[in-house]
């Protein structure tokens, strides 16, 4: 409707980012599980491998980014305080730093070569039906071990590169899901016009760049929180909701549960 095109509404395909809200919902769910588990990091990966195989698990409620993404939940799920402050010692080095540095830039610079060459399906991992080309299933098994390894390297790689000391912008680290939920409803009629605008160069790829980043930060600060949190956290504002939504505590604790 708001471009000139018809309105399809699926209740059961997220939209856009709107997959990330229903997978965290799942992972959170599966928490007490996975806590459970001895190997859950190993179990996770397992999943995530064999939900490409067959044909795969389509995008139908996220399913295919839900069980493709959470190895990296449990990843998270998985590490300590103590695990976090060796790392910290480890990134402090500065040879640790610039390979970090020099690893990022080669990514960057081999993507960028490499231009259309390279699937953005792959990196996705929205569904095996999106990947083009005819694969086997080994292959598929394959390709999703290559994604998930790059993936994790690169992640180790910024993670080291991240400022260790408090910065202007350490505080929103606590925001994130604020600024990843607005930046969606505010820049759903920007990015069609992104998208179809016809004269990308290196430079005006350089300054979206710029521009991105300071629109997060944007959204990040305090005001933004502030005047946002109604939206973003109803349940955390409004007492009369958290009532209506959950039950007391004291019922919760002496009221055993039937069934």
């Amino acid at each position: 409707l708001l471009f000139g095109e018809p309105l399809h509404l699926n209740f059961f395909v997220p939209a856009w980012s709107n997959w990330f809200l229903l997978a965290l919902f799942a992972w959170r769910l599966l928490v007490p599980v996975l806590q459970k588990l001895r190997f859950a990091l190993l179990f996770s990966v397992i999943i995530a491998l064999l939900s490409v195989i067959y044909g795969g698990i389509d995008q139908g409620l996220s399913g295919a980014r839900i069980l493709s993404y959470l190895p990296f939940f449990v990843l998270g799920l998985s590490v300590t305080p103590e695990h976090l402050e060796r790392f910290k010692r480890i990134a402090r080095m500065p040879l640790v730093r610039i390979a970090a540095a020099g690893y990022v830039s080669a990514v960057a610079v081999g993507l960028y070569l490499a231009g259309d060459r390279v699937q953005r399906a792959l990196f996705m991992m929205s569904g095996v039906s999106a990947i083009k080309g005819d694969f086997t299933n080994l292959e598929h098994v394959v390709l999703r071990l290559a994604i998930m390894t790059f993936t994790t390297s690169m992640l180790v790689a910024i993670l080291i590169l991240v400022p260790q000391r408090r910065l202007f912008f350490t505080y929103m680290g606590s925001a994130t899901l604020t600024m990843y939920l607005l930046q969606e409803a505010t820049l759903l009629i920007p990015r069609h016009y992104i998208a179809q605008w016809d004269g990308w160069t290196a430079p005006t790829v350089l300054l979206l760049m710029v521009a991105g980043v300071l629109y997060a930060l944007l959204l990040g600060t305090r005001p933004v929180q502030y005047l946002t949190k109604w939206i973003v956290d109803p349940i955390g504002t409004f007492a009369w909701l958290r009532k209506l939504v959950f039950k007391p505590d004291e019922a919760a604790v002496t009221t055993p549960l039937k069934g």
